[in-house]
């Protein structure tokens, strides 16, 4: 017969008919939603009556709707967080199943806290919805050696496309190597997406002095020309070149020739500028030049 406010009780006479109770309803049963004392009484077919002992009912007040106030935005890219305080205290059971005042949100979900009172009254809040976005996936492709005297170069192979470059040599996006001097310098690829979630991607491009571009000792074997923007030519004055193999800055095979010929042709028009290495075989003797893509 005590109960929180939204609630009820029923309340029966023992005779099932000749009630009328103290709320004037005549049947054996009512049904109460509100604090009061409630009789019935019942006359019998004579006209005698009696009445019951008075029920005290007692409905408690819902308590105050708790309030949640958030430290900063609800919506932010994974690794942040947010912050929701609830202005009651004790006595709260978050959503999450939390029972501090303070809860620190890391992923999304819709949160709120119940307050109980005293006389075992709740009240919830008004949800907040915490929405956290992925960081974006970024790359950045193998940036390939380069002389210190290569012209400067927009940098490329960043994806998704629309992010930055920067690091030792770059301005707007463009690596000057003799602005960044000789050795291995680490570029950066910033990315920001349409939800300003940010990642990067890095690689390292080794600018090298190519002071000595000729390694072959063999004087008749030629390479030229070089630096080249298209291909290369590898002679030999007298002699059979038996194979020539083509190396990038990290030491990987992209093209080879099986050729019996005084002269081969190397092409390098589809491959990106920088340092490429030719390993050239004549007879059981492999001499190596190193080649500059501008």
């Amino acid at each position: 017969t005590t109960f929180c406010a939204g609630g009820s009780v029923n309340l029966t006479s023992s005779q099932p008919s000749g009630n009328v109770w103290s709320t004037i309803e005549t049947t054996q049963t009512i049904n109460v939603i509100g604090s009061g004392n409630y009789t019935v009484t019942y006359m019998d077919g004579n006209g005698c009556s009696s009445t019951s002992v008075p029920v005290s009912v007692t409905v408690n007040a819902t308590p105050v709707t708790p309030i949640v106030t958030a430290s900063g935005p609800i919506i932010f890219c994974d690794g942040g967080s947010v912050d929701l305080t609830s202005d009651q205290t004790t006595g709260i059971v978050w959503s999450s199943t939390e029972t501090t005042a303070t809860i620190s949100v890391t992923s999304s979900g819709t949160f709120d806290v119940t307050y109980t009172d005293g006389n075992g009254c709740s009240a919830t809040s008004s949800p907040i919805n915490v929405i956290v976005n992925s960081l974006p996936t970024v790359t950045l492709g193998v940036l390939v050696d380069v002389c210190n005297y290569t012209a400067a170069f927009s940098l490329s192979g960043g994806s998704p496309a629309g992010g930055a470059y920067s690091g030792t040599g770059v301005s707007s996006g463009i690596f000057d190597p003799s602005v960044a001097g000789n050795g291995t310098h680490t570029i950066t690829y910033d990315y920001t997406d349409v939800n300003g979630c940010s990642a990067s991607a890095q690689q390292d491009i080794f600018v090298d002095g190519c002071e000595d571009l000729q390694e072959i000792t063999n004087a008749d074997v030629i390479v030229y020309p070089n630096p080249t923007s298209t291909q290369v030519n590898v002679y030999v004055q007298g002699a059979l070149i038996n194979n020539v193999k083509v190396f990038d800055g990290a030491g990987r095979l992209i093209a080879e020739y099986n050729e019996t010929s005084e002269k081969v042709t190397v092409d390098l028009s589809q491959v990106a500028r920088g340092v490429y290495h030719l390993d050239i075989a004549l007879g059981d003797q492999v001499y190596r030049s190193r080649v500059v893509k501008n």
